[in-house]
């Protein structure tokens, strides 16, 4: 069962509105900025507590970890920053809570080397943290998911560790209880991979990310997809949507279970190595790994896009990224379950984000980043959507709009199956130390169809449990 007593901070809210009309109340769909003026904050990963309705955000405020709660309302209920790396530039890139009603969660240096990680677990209700972990390592070592086991009461971390010469991905089994590594398992062909996603069923855990094939460049990026067992085991690798000897770059970044089969989410570019010209791609795989159906999708009239995370919804499947056009904007795509567009829409413009920004709760759709031009400073964005990727009720708010897509059906994709060299990590996770401040984050309606409360009639207008705005 998870707990509700939350701390209680003052905050300061903007704007203040006046009796005798009150827009106390925010609608169960919104989209708000939080932030002070000047100030960079930012919005990377999220997590939901489904019995409070308690969204929380994970992310950065000058340099330091944040996490910020508000209720179903988008109304502020505390904020805190921590300084889990101390002389660095932080944030928090991956959040989620336990089966025990614990947060957890991954972060790491804002440096372009990525070189520095950590991972935590916090009681949010005692306002404690249980533990912190780092791991330093040269170069561009990187935290990418975190998922537990509930029934060995552990923590799998999954991303990249870097070695001498190479970059090798990577899973991290660690206690639950107190963080202590229990084992790393490197996984490489060679050259340089790196894993994204992860699930855990029926123990094994299936992992997605890219692995490099023939000659050590991006030319040989491949999307990959990998069976373990528990014990380390490679159960089966297999590489798409080009053979080894063709020049692509290709990524999957998010994957996930639909009854007997999976559906990943990925991007690239399948005819060459453009980091910018780049298309999504949407699998539908068998449980052994075999693609069923492939589409390849791309967003008119913008670059840079990139799928962060696939849902599954009552009509199909969803995805959530970011793209480029003059400004980087979010993306909801909604697809039917045969992969058939059904409606797609942009949000912001914004500023670059990264990790886990997005959830599904089943009824509304969340995700965070960050709004500001960065060098005056950035707030963290946050929307809470209905279904349809909208605003209940309001029909023009200047920060969603359709876009629209050329989807093809990408016609004999290869999938190849390699074995994967697996050796045993040689690196330790310290104990860290930190500091816990309050924050202090207004918030400001962006776009949102606010109930209002007479303020003189004695009644509960809005449903906010507030009588004339008392």
């Amino acid at each position: 069962m998870l707990r509700s007593n939350f701390p209680a901070l003052a905050l300061l809210m903007w704007p203040i509105l006046v009796c005798p009309v009150c827009f106390s109340q925010a609608p169960i769909s919104f989209i708000k900025s939080y932030g002070l003026d000047g100030v960079r904050e930012e919005g990377h990963s999220i997590a939901y507590l489904p019995e409070e309705k308690i969204i929380i955000v994970g992310g950065g405020s000058e340099g330091q970890s944040l996490l910020l709660a508000v209720d179903e309302f988008g109304e502020v209920l505390w904020s805190k920053k921590y300084d889990f790396l101390p002389f660095e530039e932080e944030f928090i890139n991956v959040l989620k809570v336990d089966s025990e009603g614990m947060l957890y969660g991954t972060g790491r240096m804002q440096s372009i080397g990525f070189n520095v990680n950590f991972v935590f677990r916090y009681d949010y209700i005692q306002d404690e943290v249980l533990w912190l972990k780092t791991m330093s390592v040269p170069q561009e070592s990187r935290f990418e998911d975190i998922l537990e086991n509930p029934e060995e009461e552990t923590y799998f971390i999954v991303g990249r560790l870097q070695p001498v010469n190479a970059c090798d991905a990577v899973v991290l089994r660690i206690s639950r209880d107190n963080g202590a590594l229990i084992t790393t398992w490197n996984f490489t062909l060679g050259h340089c991979e790196i894993f994204l996603d992860a699930l855990l069923i029926d123990n094994h855990l299936y992992l997605v990310g890219r692995l490099t094939t023939f000659n050590a460049t991006i030319a040989g990026y491949r999307a990959s997809f990998t069976k373990i067992d528990l014990a380390g085991n490679e159960i089966f690798t297999w590489l798409y949507p080009q053979p080894s000897g063709v020049s692509a770059r290709m990524y999957l970044y998010s994957i996930i279970e639909d009854g007997d089969s999976f559906v990943a989410v990925g991007v690239g570019d399948d005819d060459g190595v453009s980091t910018t010209d780049v298309n999504l791609y949407l699998y539908k795989l068998s449980p052994e790994g075999e693609i069923q159906w492939l589409k390849a999708l791309d967003i008119v009239n913008a670059n840079d896009e990139i799928a962060f995370q696939l849902f599954k919804t009552e009509g199909g499947y969803l995805i959530y990224g970011r793209h480029r056009e003059e400004d980087f904007y979010h993306f909801l795509i909604q697809v039917d379950f045969e992969g058939n567009m059904m409606w797609a829409k942009k949000y912001g413009p914004s500023i670059k984000s990264f990790g886990q920004p997005a959830l599904f709760t089943g009824e509304h759709i969340v995700f965070t980043g960050l709004v500001g031009d960065g060098a005056n400073g950035s707030n963290i964005w946050l929307a809470k959507l209905n279904k349809n990727g909208m605003v209940e009720g309001v029909i023009d708010c200047p920060f969603i709009e359709d876009i629209f897509l050329n989807v093809r059906d990408f016609e004999n994709p290869s999938q190849e199956l390699f074995s994967l060299f697996r050796s045993g990590g040689a690196f330790a996770l310290s104990s860290g130390g930190y500091t816990i401040l309050d924050g202090d984050l207004p918030s400001r309606e962006l776009c949102s169809n606010v109930l209002a409360e007479d303020c003189t009639n004695g009644i509960d207008d809005n449903g906010n449990g507030l009588v004339d705005c008392e």
